[in-house]
């Protein structure tokens, strides 16, 4: 389990800043008036005095602003000042921001120890943000002692508070029975909460539950409704699940173009379970125009990832294809590596 700090962190800390002005109250303030105006030096002529005399709504925005960059040169480090300014006064979401800044080492030396020391902070005070963070440390060892017990009582936590990557998480532990007896049934409670926020992750998986019967009673409808909502936004895996059942024609009406459509979508995105699947529709013609060429080429792509059940398929279809073919086949092999940085 991983826990994406760097990708985290500027998710998590780029709120938006009428987000974070309501939250600190200063939505009326000069200071906030003139940046949404766009007259920046106006504002930074009104916020740095208050910000630098002790306001915390103040240091707030002008962390926030350092942060984003708008009408200023982004600085983390003056981001990550602003924000200790506001953790030292006992600011809760000033201590989980700069908890994450430190997790990922923007604007300040990378530190989990210290990190954990902020979103601790954060955490007593019931910020679900902090909670999850720090759940993650502690489910992973990092910069605190490893504390699975602890960990799932702060993602629980946060989890209550509504925080879909928390649920999505727990969900995982229940599935796994890590830190916790296995129960597949809470499992598929956390990832329906989490997917009904529209969670990629929460919907495939919850799809993949109905699929199985896993926690739920089988229901390959319900899964597609679940893949197919998912794979819209761009979830690779669902992609595959949601054209594997377009193809079997199982919870939905069988449709060979759509299914080779998503299939093409995943294979695109570097899964080789698609790729593979996608060579074998080349080959076989099934939902687009039957093509070798192609069919050895992703099969190829796909062999390279480590799919040796491609790498079968690919040589049994090889001794078929000319010379020219397979020259033209690898050439599209090394124009796709080549596309996606590999």
């Amino acid at each position: 389990m991983t826990s994406g700090s760097g990708g985290v962190a500027r998710a998590a800390l780029l709120l938006g800043l009428s987000v974070l002005a309501c939250a600190t109250g200063d939505t009326g303030r000069p200071g906030w008036q003139a940046w949404q105006r766009g007259d920046h030096a106006a504002a930074l002529a009104e916020l740095v005095p208050r910000a630098e005399a002790g306001d915390v709504e103040a240091q707030m925005l002008l962390a926030q602003i350092h942060l984003d960059g708008g009408g200023v040169p982004v600085d983390e480090a003056e981001a990550a000042r602003y924000y200790r300014m506001a953790a030292d006064a006992g600011v809760l979401h000033a201590r989980y921001a700069l908890g994450l800044l430190t997790e990922s080492g923007r604007g300040v030396p990378r530190d989990d120890g210290q990190a954990a020391h902020w979103y601790a902070l954060a955490a007593e005070g019931g910020h679900a943000g902090a909670q999850h963070r720090l759940g993650m440390l502690l489910l992973e060892g990092r910069g605190v002692e490893r504390d699975d017990a602890q960990a799932v009582r702060l993602l629980e936590a946060a989890a209550e508070h509504g925080r879909a990557d928390a649920q999505l998480v727990l969900a995982e532990l229940y599935a796994r029975g890590h830190g916790v007896e296995r129960d597949e049934a809470i499992a598929v409670h956390w990832y329906r909460r989490a997917a009904e926020q529209g969670l990629a992750a929460a919907q495939t998986a919850l799809g993949q539950a109905y699929l199985t019967g896993a926690g739920v009673p089988a229901d390959a409808t319900e899964a597609a409704t679940w893949f197919y909502r998912a794979a819209e936004q761009g979830h690779a895996v669902a992609r595959a699940n949601f054209g594997l059942l377009l193809l079997k024609g199982q919870g939905v009406v069988q449709d060979f173009a759509e299914a080779a459509r998503w299939t093409a979508l995943a294979a695109d995105q570097g899964l080789p379970d698609a790729m593979n699947r996608l060579g074998t529709m080349y080959e076989l013609g099934r939902g687009v125009e039957a093509d070798p060429v192609a069919a050895w080429q992703w099969y190829t792509l796909a062999a390279e990832r480590g799919l040796d059940a491609a790498a079968g398929r690919r040589d049994l279809l090889a001794a078929t294809l000319s010379e020219q073919q397979l020259a033209d086949a690898a050439a599209a092999v090394a124009a796709w590596n080549a596309a996606h940085g590999r």
